[in-house]
């Protein structure tokens, strides 16, 4: 049985008949007129950054954090390794086992909702669960038998079924803290660690705490400028699955202020949560890069580059605008190339293939090992970062810009707060392609040198780290003191 079958057969039996057609709604009547229009119907209302911002990084912290006492931590992500391997993934990865590394017992508790490839083999009222490990660490992944009404859309503060499955787990044992790395579907998760006494803190890996479709874009394919309290959602993206966009909004604020800690990855996520949500606090924290992406050499002046290689690395998904980059490539000489790593969904790459047609310079690779990553970086000059959706932070910039590559991105969300237009890379309106094309135009008449990599204060994996520690201890010392 092929794996459409599989998630088909899944869907029926995890949703109910209303649930699956509004997802059915969204994902192919939606999210075409979405991420399929013409450009110049694609708004361009918020945050787009017009100007070179120079907005500092945030300190790379002391990495030691030695002598610290052992503590129960669980990670709680709507998905994860092996079967999901996302940022929020890569992020949730490296905090567990940095915190596994240092003494801590650690816990990732994640939740599945399509796969029937995977056996539950243990239930617990209207929930099953299975555990496994990855790499060393535990994970239990659960999932409903029978999932409620909202469990993809809306903000199930109370749900019975995942209380009583929270006390199971506490009976086997008790955290000492819960964090949270992504909100779709795990939010009665968090009320339940909290009628209990657990204290759980969240990381904005996406805006799903303020938009129900979880990237800030509109029914009309507009990037949205926010929820306003829930008014803009009922006027412009009313959801079947969510009768009232305003009591999600206060929901969600309760939930967020009954956080010990609330993090992101980026200054921007900071602002445009803040302006939602008044009266909450974010740190902003940037997630850590593997040293292994570092230069091969320091201390030593970046050689001048000339691009003939370009490269798109992640997920191939239309909010990545991977169909925006090719349109874009498509009337570029032959001297040059596109490479395309990653994989998506079977109806994008039919519609991306479509796009490449006769041009034997763009091609498609599929997913990279993560251990030959830096291969693939090597074997290209540039690297495009075509997003349509304001993304909460990327990774790829950041390998990008440590492996000396040139960077180009869309001026949208938190990308520009590390490429600074002509210097260390170029930027290029979101969902234009001819302003990509120029940018592309650009780099190759170009024989530039990029700053060095040291400049950039890129946080490291234990850098991130040692924040979070350092925040975990701050709680649960507090929680003790009488």
């Amino acid at each position: 049985m092929n794996n459409s079958i599989h998630k088909a057969i899944a869907a029926l039996e995890l949703y109910n008949p209303w649930t699956l057609l509004v997802k059915l709604h969204e994902l192919y009547i939606i999210n075409p007129v979405r991420f399929y229009q013409p450009v110049n119907s694609l708004g361009l209302g918020f945050e787009v950054t017009q100007d070179n911002q120079d907005v500092p990084a945030t300190p790379v912290p002391d990495p030691c954090v030695a002598g610290n006492k052992p503590r129960t931590i669980w990670y709680l992500i709507h998905c994860f390794y092996p079967f999901s391997q996302g940022g929020t993934e890569r992020f949730v990865y490296n905090m567990a086992r940095q915190a596994q590394q240092v003494g801590h017992q650690v816990l990732v508790v994640t939740y599945n909702a399509l796969d029937k490839r995977r056996h539950f083999s243990h239930r617990v009222g209207n929930i099953l669960y299975h555990e496994y490990r990855v790499d060393g660490l535990d994970v239990i992944e659960y999932r409903h038998r029978r999932a409620p009404r909202g469990i993809v859309h809306d903000i199930l503060t109370e749900d019975p079924d995942v209380d009583e499955f929270v006390r199971f787990l506490f009976k086997r044992e008790r955290p000492d803290i819960v964090h949270a790395a992504y909100l779709q579907k795990v939010t009665s998760f968090l009320s339940a660690c909290h009628r209990l006494g657990v204290p759980y803190g969240i990381t904005f890996t996406s805006f799903f705490c303020m938009c129900h479709f979880d990237i800030l874009i509109d029914k009309k394919g507009v990037i949205c400028g926010g929820c306003q309290g829930g008014a803009r959602c009922r006027q412009i993206c009313a959801c079947l699955e969510i009768p009232d966009a305003a009591a999600r909004q206060r929901r969600m604020k309760e939930l967020l202020l009954k956080a010990v800690f609330l993090t992101c990855p980026s200054q921007f996520v900071q602002r445009t949560v803040v302006r939602e949500f008044s009266g909450v606090r974010l740190q902003v924290i940037n997630h850590g890069i593997s040293r292994e992406f570092g230069p091969h050499s320091s201390g030593t002046q970046p050689p001048r580059v000339r691009v003939t290689d370009f490269a798109y690395f992640g997920n191939v998904t239309p909010i990545k605008g991977v169909h925006i980059l090719i349109e874009a490539f498509r009337d570029m000489p032959r001297d040059y190339t596109l490479n395309i790593y990653g994989s998506g969904p079977e109806s994008y790459l039919r519609h991306l293939r479509q796009l490449i047609q006769g041009n034997k310079n763009i091609r498609l690779h599929g997913k990279v090992p993560y251990d030959q990553m830096r291969q693939a970086y090597d074997a290209n000059q540039a690297v495009v970062v075509p997003s349509i959706w304001p993304e909460t932070y990327n990774f790829v910039i950041h390998e990008a810009l440590l492996m000396g590559k040139l960077v180009i991105a869309s001026r949208i969300g938190a990308m520009p707060e590390l490429i600074r237009d002509g210097i260390n890379g170029l930027l290029f309106v979101p969902g234009d392609s001819q302003d990509l094309q120029r940018c592309l135009r650009q780099a190759i008449a170009l024989d530039f040198r990029l700053p060095s990599p040291e400049s950039f204060r890129i946080n490291t994996i234990e850098g991130e780290f040692a924040c979070y520690h350092r925040i975990y201890e701050s709680v649960l010392e507090e929680a003790v003191q009488p």
